[in-house]
């Protein structure tokens, strides 16, 4: 199958087979077509664009259509052919809707514009969108249509004198143009030359981009001004115009190659002149610009100047355009860096007319740019000229030395081309002066500080946005932190996670240097200052003093007594000690006090006891031990407290317990008991001395009665803390009242509507005094169905419907339970309504094509957006356009994309694919704009053999060869030389290694094969069938193995082995076809998806007839292998074979 990398066009052979059509009779002097377009004309309003209005010559895209009916179009030389009353050209579309009607349209037609005034750009010519007024030079180029057309063939008959007697009207016929545009060769006469012709829809989706319509355009403009088509060179940076290209370069340029210089060739036989010089080349004779060095910056750059270079050093000169510039540094003190950057014409940064920016267009500059820096007396300082990059920028650091006295320095800025032909267009300089930062001066600390915890200063820099601050250990030089700050001071702080290499909890004691710099930005070169001098600083922390206790200092009658003393300068933590008095016996110790207050968490018993403080500073060094004091605790006699609530009657089902307080008292200890369920409802025995109250979890309702009493700090025999009197039972009851009924809140929409767009709406409602549990019903009143939504005992107050609801309108009611499951009354109704949106319509993505513009798999993705709101199913269509039939059409689909089955393999045409989303309530979009694509098949590639070679024992070996990706299928070929026998594997399933570069096929038990020599073919299938050529051969041995058990039996007759394990013949495979709907799987195509789904294994004896000297004679038995061989290549040979069915 012979493959083409060209996407557009030949002229020589446009019209070459038109002549056909043509009925000729001898008495007519000249024949004409008339064409009429199959589509309808749109006049829409395009952007009014033009690059050079006061040009020479005007190149006039036409882009609403245009009417040839006045005007002979020549579209071909020998034999002569010209299109007379030519029907019009249909406005320019992309979306298959009449005109450009959408933004996107609009922009692609601003973006082809802008590409073909650039390939002009060096010529003093107009491009323009806007029709010329009458009598202005000018060359059409008509943008729209697919080249579809209606034309009959006209007659005129003539007397003998010459005089026109008759018109003959022939039939209506179409007529296709084979190429995306057309142009005749040298045609350019001024007002009269031939219109150019370009049809976008004869591209692919891939290829219906604003740079290859744009070098169409071009192309056909060039042909007309007496250029020809040249074979398609150039690399991924740079691509001829006048060339067939397969992938759209970063730049399109004239060229010099066979057949023709094309700057001459546009300029010398049609008159049409260069561009005159913009700005002079010399420093004498230099264009003023000046950079503002308060104003501009890095991130907002000045545009000094811009300008076009219209030649090359290859062709007269390069021209260069010279700027002079004054730097102003009257209001600074300092120096900067001068950034100087030179871009062309870069269509991902530019803004279109809506406002929009598209930063995946390339750029579109035809301009290799080179930019020097020059000193006021002509000192080259600095240039660039970078590749593969076409904008050209200049970093240059001003000494201080070269500003003069007062301020105001001078520079030169030159740009120019390089050698490279055509490497020509238009160009923008921007500039801009950072000033460049000085160092800080750090202030502190100084000397000697007392703190782990430093605070460090410094200076500020002039247009400083940060600062970075290191600390460095002096006596190692090891960097303990840096800090980024935009502070000119920093504290540490243990808390700070943002430092390097990680957070510090102090500096310990010693010698430490300190620098700072400067940074703007993100520092990085020329944004950061040099390192200020270091600052060395010492940390030495003076030892605690000695602290005096301030109490407890006597007696006592609190059992969780408050110990304090007084807090010194350098105190950073404590340590309690409390003895017996008398004893070593420590009762408390308590460490890394952080205050100088403490209350221990457990009560002391009363008795004397003794108590202690030590101090420690930042660095854990301690101070002197306070002097011992000593002090006694005495609890005084516990009383009953009394119990304040509940009392009788409780509506509450969480009643909180009140009771009195009790001096001495070191906790409380609560209990109640269920009077109605005759068991204990809680016991608290721990209840804190500082509340006198208690909040119980919920409890039923019923007959209860509560007891509180206090304990003491005293330890009783049974090692428990000793209890005093209780307030003994009171009784109380807990009667709960109904719960109130819930407002129901939703479902709502936007803004509170009572309309949603949901299909399972979120119920909610008020959570009721004293409910637990609800009941939700919900009725259709559209439907009157009651009881759509029943849900009884739901323990939250909201629910999501389970089930998808239809659209219209409902009403909501809720009632709530209480703890005692008495039930309260029904909410108030509440309406709302469900109007479920049309989701937007998607865009179909994939599948991709590749650099040639087509697809090579017959069983693609395709892939397309999601909606918003997001679809609950597509629809899915594919469009055979060069049979004009439907593929086929899917329904319901729950994904985003569609991966064509096997039983709808697509063969090698073009398609065009749909796609449509639908709501859960079944509304359906409009389907989306037409995703086209070309499906080109490669030719299998044929295999190379790995194995099995030499000796081996297993009766089912494992065959190996190389896998290309366009292989769907494998045939083995077998020959049993010693049997003289033919097995043929076809091979559907296959293994592949985790590189996928090696397929391998064992052999199944079925069809083992016997001790012998064998030699081997393999050739692989592609998707539609189509086979490559039989690989080289490869032989091997089967041995006899020693295990009788795997032996054949002596009986077993050789021949009737064979016959069991051999599957329907070869020959029977070519009838079998699938039952696809799709126009693609024809009946005369080979595909794999024809054959039954398990491999087979035919064995082919050879006839007489193999042995026929048409074939080559080769040695032994290989004249059968070639022979045989012979035979799958021509199918009709196929009955000399003898096949053995099981």
């Amino acid at each position: 199958m012979k493959k083409s990398g060209k996407i557009l066009h030949s002229f020589t052979s446009l019209f070459r087979n038109s002549s056909t059509n043509l009925k000729r009779k001898t008495n007519r002097k000249s024949q004409h077509l008339q064409l009429e377009t199959l589509e309808t004309r749109q006049l829409l309003t395009v952007p009014a664009l033009s690059s050079n209005p006061n040009a020479q010559m005007t190149v006039f895209l036409d882009f609403d259509g245009e009417d040839y009916g006045n005007q002979i179009v020549r579209v071909q030389r020998n034999p002569d052919l010209a299109l007379e009353r030519m029907s019009a050209i249909p406005a320019f579309t992309i979306d298959g809707t009449p005109g450009p009607d959408s933004p996107a349209e609009e922009r692609l037609i601003e973006e082809i514009f802008h590409r073909v005034a650039e390939d002009f750009r060096p010529f003093n010519v107009n491009v323009t969108t806007v029709q010329p007024p009458t009598g202005v030079l000018q060359i059409k180029v008509s943008v729209g249509g697919n080249g579809v057309v209606q034309y009959r063939v006209l007659t005129r008959v003539f007397d003998q004198n010459g005089a026109l007697i008759d018109t003959l009207v022939g039939p209506p016929q179409t007529y296709r143009f084979t190429s995306p545009v057309f142009a005749e060769l040298n045609a350019y006469r001024g007002n009269q030359a031939n219109p150019v012709l370009v049809f976008p829809q004869q591209l692919t989706t891939a290829q219906q981009n604003g740079q290859t319509i744009a070098r169409l355009v071009s192309q056909g403009v060039g042909r007309q001004l007496g250029l020809q088509n040249r074979t398609a060179v150039g690399t991924v940076n740079n691509g001829p115009i006048m060339a067939d290209l397969t992938a759209n370069p970063i730049r399109d340029t004239w060229t010099n190659t066979f057949p023709q210089n094309d700057l001459n060739g546009l300029t010398a036989p049609s008159g049409i002149q260069e561009r005159p010089d913009d700005f002079g080349d010399s420093i004498a004779t230099a264009a003023n610009a000046q950079v503002d060095l308060v104003s501009s910056s890095v991130a907002n750059p000045q545009q000094i100047a811009s300008g076009i270079i219209n030649h090359t050093p290859a062709v007269v000169g390069a021209d260069r355009d010279v700027f002079r510039t004054v730097l102003d540094f009257t209001r600074t003190t300092g120096t900067a860096e001068l950034s100087i950057n030179v871009d062309g014409l870069d269509l991902s940064s530019r803004r279109f007319l809506d406002g929009t920016v598209n930063a995946n267009l390339n750029r579109g500059s035809n301009l290799d740019v080179v930019v020097t820096l020059y000193s006021a007396n002509g000192t080259l300082l600095a240039s660039d000229s970078p590749s593969p990059e076409i904008d050209g920028e200049i970093l240059f650091e001003i000494p201080a030395a070269s500003i003069p006295g007062n301020r105001l320095l001078v520079y030169y800025i030159e740009v120019t081309t390089t050698s490279e032909f055509g490497s020509l267009g238009e160009y923008t300089v921007n500039c801009s002066l950072q000033e460049v930062l000085g160092a800080p001066v750090v202030l502190a600390p100084a000397a000697t500080v007392q703190t782990t915890l430093p605070t460090f200063s410094w200076t500020s820099s002039l247009r400083a946005t940060g600062y970075i601050l290191e600390v460095s250990n002096a006596t190692t030089g090891s960097v303990i932190f840096t800090k980024r700050t935009s502070a000119t001071t920093y504290t540490v702080n243990p808390e700070d996670n943002n430092i390097l290499p990680s957070a510090i909890n102090s500096l310990p004691e010693g010698s430490y240097n300190v620098r700072v710099k400067a940074i703007r930005g993100t520092g990085g070169a020329s944004n950061e200052s040099t390192w200020s001098n270091s600052l060395r600083f010492t940390i030495a922390i003076p030892l605690p003093s000695k602290p005096t206790i301030i109490r407890p200092k006597t007696a006592t009658g609190e059992s969780f007594p408050t110990f304090e003393w007084t807090k010194g300068a350098n105190d950073k933590s404590y340590t309690v000690q409390v003895f017996k008095k008398g004893t070593t016996t420590r009762v408390i110790y308590k460490t890394n006090q952080a205050t100088n207050t403490y209350v221990h968490f457990a009560p002391l018993a009363n008795g004397d006891y003794t108590f202690n403080v030590r101090a420690f500073n930042a660095v854990n060094k301690p101070g002197a031990i306070s002097e011992s004091v000593d002090f006694k605790v005495t609890s005084p006699t516990l009383v009953a407290p009394k119990l304040t609530a509940p009392i009788g009657t409780s509506t509450s089902i969480q009643p909180r317990f009140v009771w009195t307080a009790v001096t001495g008292a070191t906790f409380y200890k609560l209990v109640v008991h269920n009077l109605s369920k005759g068991t204990v409802q809680l016991t608290q025995e721990n209840l804190p001395r500082t509340r006198t109250f208690f909040d119980p979890p919920v409890m039923p309702q019923g007959n209860y009665r509560v007891s509180v009493q206090a304990v003491s700090n005293n330890i009783g025999a049974d090692g428990k803390y000793i209890a005093g009197p209780s307030t003994g039972w009171q009784p109380f009851t807990l009667d709960i009242l109904p719960p109130a009924a819930p407002s129901v809140t939703g479902p709502r929409g936007l803004n509170d509507s009572p309309t949603i767009q949901t299909t399972n709406p979120r119920f909610a409602w008020t959570v009721p005094a004293r409910g637990v549990k609800y009941d939700l019903l919900v009725n259709n009143l559209t439907t009157q169905v009651a009881g759509v939504i029943r849900e009884n005992g739901l323990t939250t107050n909201a629910f999501i419907a389970r089930t998808n609801m239809a659209q219209g309108k409902y009403r909501v009611w809720v009632r709530a339970y209480n703890l005692a499951n008495e039930v309260g009354d029904w909410s108030l109704p509440f309406d709302f309504n469900i109007d479920e949106p049309t989701p937007t319509v998607p865009v179909i993505t994939a599948p991709a094509v590749n650099s040639l513009g087509y697809v090579e798999d017959a069983n693609p993705t395709f892939r397309w957006t999601t909606t918003t709101p997001p679809a609950a199913a597509y629809d899915f269509t594919l469009f055979n356009v060069s049979l004009g039939t439907t593929a086929f059409t899917v329904t319901d689909l729950t994904t985003a994309s569609y991966a064509v089955p096997a039983a709808y393999r697509l063969g090698e045409y073009v398609y065009r694919a749909q796609v449509r989303a639908k709501n859960v309530s079944g509304d359906v979009t409009q389907w989306s704009a037409p995703y086209t694509i070309r499906v080109n098949i490669p030719d299998p590639t044929t295999p190379t053999l790995i194995g099995p070679g030499d000796t081996i024992t297993d009766t089912t070996p494992t065959f190996s060869w190389r896998h290309s990706s366009t292989s769907f299928s494998y045939e083995i070929l077998i020959r049993d030389l010693l049997r003289n026998e033919d097995i043929s594997v076809q091979v559907k399933t296959f293994s592949l290694d985790p590189g996928g570069a090696t397929a391998s096929y064992n052999l199944p038990n079925a069809n083992a094969l016997k001790p012998g020599t064998y030699r081997f073919w393999v050739r692989a299938i592609n998707s539609l069938g189509q086979a490559s050529g039989w690989s080289t051969s490869k032989t091997f041995v089967i041995t006899v193995k020693l295990d009788d058990s795997l032996q054949s039996s002596p009986a077993e007759n050789p021949d009737q082995l064979v016959a069991s394990r051999i599957t329907p013949a070869l020959t029977n495979r070519k009838s079998l076809t699938a039952n696809a709907s799709s126009e693609d799987a024809r009946s005369e195509d080979v595909q794999p998806q024809d054959v039954v789904a398990t491999d087979f294994v035919a064995v082919i004896r050879p006839s007489a007839s193999d042995r026929q000297t048409a074939i080559p004679e080769v040695p032994g038995e290989e004249s059968l292998i070639d022979a045989f061989m012979h035979r799958i290549a021509d199918p009709s040979s196929d009955a000399d074979f003898t096949f053995l069915k099981s």
